[in-house]
């Protein structure tokens, strides 16, 4: 009897080891796992933050490339002004010898305007520089001004842009959509080759009627159609518009910013400061009835007019 109780006892002990064994095993086991799991996951993190970090580092050292390079170096050492006083906004029309159409100047006399603008330490603006200046304050050079053509005379390509690329001046051609190619006017390929030439296209409407005598449909129709012909054309953005007959009004300015412009541009007189409306922007006349002191006159005294 005495052995068989012994016997029962070593095996109920047996068992109790056996199972104290296979607990501890267990425990060790899921203690590792748990281990390993945190392991796992804090080194997930710490990767997805490094590379949160490296992303966001190399985004901001892309944006601060980005606003480096679209610093202007032709304003690199040149006084500087804000938006408070403005810049002339020239607008002509056909470069071409007539003598009796105000609308048409001679090659000569445009000629001595950029001579004189380059002789007095002038910068001329892109459409986005002068956007910027207009909208955001930022600074430009004290003596700068845009130039601009209406229309899209073909003499706009064979007597200004020689002239304009002469002088390394900026300017901006814009151009009535339906009229590219018809006689007098600028072609496709015309366009194409200004644009290449710091010559900036931008919309004059699709047929140059009066927008302030149209129905708002009809406007929408001759802003809206105008911008996406010439931007399939030149396949880049149409920005700003120029108002024919310098015809506009509160329907006008609204839709021309639902369509998608930036600016729109008057023919009111005066220079354009930041205090004018965004799609209102005054512009200087100048024509062939104006002698050279009448040009100086106009892009040196704010309210010539």
């Amino acid at each position: 009897m005495l052995n068989i109780n012994m016997e029962v006892e070593m095996n109920t002990r047996r068992k109790f080891f056996t199972l104290l064994i296979v607990a501890i095993i267990v425990f060790l086991a899921g203690t590792g796992f748990y281990l390993n799991e945190k392991t796992t996951k804090e080194s997930v993190v710490t990767s997805t933050n490094e590379d949160v970090k490296t992303t966001q580092s190399e985004n901001q050292n892309i944006e601060v490339q980005l606003k480096e390079d679209s610093k202007s170096n032709k304003f690199d050492g040149l006084p500087l002004k804000d938006n408070s006083v403005g810049v002339p906004v020239l607008y002509y029309h056909s470069i071409q010898k007539s003598g009796e159409n105000e609308l048409m100047m001679d090659p000569k006399l445009f000629r001595s305007h950029l001579q004189w603008l380059k002789d007095n330490g002038y910068t001329s603006l892109t459409m986005e520089e002068f956007y910027n200046y207009i909208k955001y304050n930022t600074p430009v050079p004290e003596k700068s001004v845009v130039i601009t053509f209406d229309d899209g005379y073909i003499d706009n390509y064979t007597n200004a842009m020689p002239i304009i690329n002469e002088f390394d001046f900026d300017a901006t051609i814009f151009m009535v959509s339906d009229f590219v190619g018809n006689p007098n006017f600028l072609t496709e390929p015309q366009l194409k080759e200004s644009e290449k030439h710091k010559i900036n296209i931008e919309s004059h409407t699709v047929n140059h009627l009066e927008l302030a005598k149209l129905p708002k449909e009809k406007q929408r129709e001759e802003l809206q159609q105008s911008k996406n012909h010439l931007e399939n054309l030149l396949n880049k953005k149409v920005d700003y518009v120029a108002y024919p007959y310098g015809s506009y009004n509160d329907d006008t300015k609204n839709i021309t910013g639902e369509t998608g412009y930036k600016m729109g541009f008057s023919t009111n007189s005066g220079w354009a400061s930041g205090d004018d409306d965004l799609f209102s922007i005054p512009r200087v006349y100048l024509s062939d009835f104006y002698d050279l002191n009448e040009f100086i006159r106009r892009v040196t005294t704010p309210k010539y007019y």
